[in-house]
């Protein structure tokens, strides 16, 4: 099956390169057309799919739509091409500004002639909906990379840190900014005898952090791992009892990583902290705190009673979520759908 694969995203971050690897290999003959932003790049995308389509009809076309690739699903419908529409979370930075309006109604069109629009998160599907009217979506995550999220033993990541193997844990993972709300997290964790705080992350708040570190008795450490690089996520996620993502508005993407290390975490309320609870139906696994003091001590300890009462989740549950959360998988699924629309 010959299969045109259109992206105006950076290949660095498209996931449509991804799915084009997979169908490539599954035998289907794929030619890519990539193209930069802006107006510039529009022309060029379009430009790019008019040669394409020179040496033969595609049988089917996956688009990576993004701001500016909305013009290449008019080319599509023009050459009676079918296409599959994957969301690129670019699109969240299409909500206002000059031709905002000509913009939206380039991707309602686009949607609409689409046989499916796939979407990689709930944030990606309501912008869609908001900006282009789109109603029927299918959710499909970019998925994970897990050759960086090797599963590791509690005992021995903890031996690794210098903790002994009975006291309870708690493990930050993300960027140490405003937004981490670092001194409510300090106050709350003064009232957490006997737990440790593990920190992976670097950022301007890290001097919030060094002195957290010094203020803290020795029977509640507080310690900076590093910053944030794949060994030291794994190192302090494995050594936890809970793990934290401390951003608001928004589900920080560590969340999906920690429930791949099957962690129970803490998080403040953002969109898509449903879709990560969802990953293990049959266990409490998420614990949304208010960025308070109070607050965010309770449901710290509620979060460590849940780990210390049940016990880790169970090894099944975990290769589950981790088949699910596979960003091949992801891409193979991406692939095989795009061939179903043909």
């Amino acid at each position: 099956m010959r299969i045109l694969v259109i992206t105006a995203v950076e290949p660095r971050a498209s996931v449509a390169s991804a799915a084009a690897e997979a169908l490539a290999a599954a035998g289907h003959r794929v030619e890519r057309v990539e193209g930069k932003g802006g107006a510039v790049g529009q022309a060029a995308l379009t430009a790019r799919l008019a040669a394409a389509r020179l040496v033969g009809r595609p049988d089917v076309a996956l688009l990576e739509l993004s701001p500016d690739g909305a013009a290449a699903a008019a080319a599509l419908s023009a050459a009676r091409v079918p296409y599959v529409i994957y969301g690129s979370p670019t699109l969240l930075e299409a909500a206002a500004g000059p031709g905002a309006e000509l913009m939206q109604a380039a991707l309602r069109v686009a949607c609409n002639g689409a046989r499916a629009v796939l979407v990689p998160d709930d944030a990606v599907a309501e912008h869609l909906a908001q900006l282009a009217g789109v109603e029927e979506m299918e959710l499909l995550a970019a998925g994970l990379d897990l050759t960086n999220l090797p599963l590791g033993e509690r005992g021995q990541a903890r031996a690794a840190l210098g903790l002994p193997e009975g006291m309870k844990v708690l493990g930050l993972v993300g960027p140490l900014d405003p937004a981490t709300h670092l001194e409510t997290l300090s106050l709350a964790h003064r009232h957490l005898a006997g737990v440790a705080l593990l920190v992976a992350g670097d950022g301007p708040a890290e001097g919030t952090l060094f002195a957290m570190a010094n203020a803290t008795r020795p029977s509640s450490p507080v310690i900076h791992v590093g910053p944030l690089t794949p060994a030291t996520r794994v190192i302090t996620a494995c050594a936890a009892d809970v793990a934290l993502t401390l951003t608001e508005g928004r589900l920080s993407e560590e969340s999906w990583a920690l429930a791949a290390l099957g962690r129970r975490q803490v998080v403040f309320p953002a969109e898509g902290t449903d879709g990560v609870a969802a990953l293990y139906p049959e266990h409490r696994t998420v614990f949304e705190a208010s960025p308070e003091q109070a607050p965010l001590q309770f449901v710290l300890q509620a979060a460590l009673q849940e780990e210390a009462t049940q016990g880790a989740l169970p090894d099944a549950a975990v290769a589950s979520v981790r088949r699910r959360l596979d960003a091949a998988t992801r891409w193979a699924r991406l692939a095989e759908r795009v061939v179903e629309c043909a």
